[in-house]
């Protein structure tokens, strides 16, 4: 029986309600299946590297005067996740 994890949502295509859990990652970490995308993620992670690549990435983004529907197009990225980058930017800032 196809169990769905209401809680969380598809970093690739914004979906919640198709996405379950998919074993786990060789460090431990829950994994999650997209069932409308066909891609697997997880939402923790141990090694943060990508994460300051990231930052980079929108601060640029961000800094050519792009709207979040452009840095979505160009990156990749629904919505929703650069919505959540650009507000972790601010509460950097604070």
């Amino acid at each position: 029986m196809l169990r769905l994890n209401k809680n969380i949502i598809c970093q690739f295509c914004g979906s919640g309600a198709s996405v379950r859990k998919h074993g786990k990652s060789k460090s431990g970490m829950q994994r999650f299946w997209c069932s409308s995308c066909s891609k697997t993620f997880q939402n923790d992670y141990i090694y943060t590297s990508w994460e300051h690549q990231v930052k980079t990435m929108m601060m640029d983004f961000l800094s050519q005067g792009l709207s979040t529907d452009e840095i979505s197009r160009k990156s990749g990225w629904p919505v929703r996740r650069v919505n959540k980058i650009i507000l972790s930017l601010e509460l950097d800032k604070a």
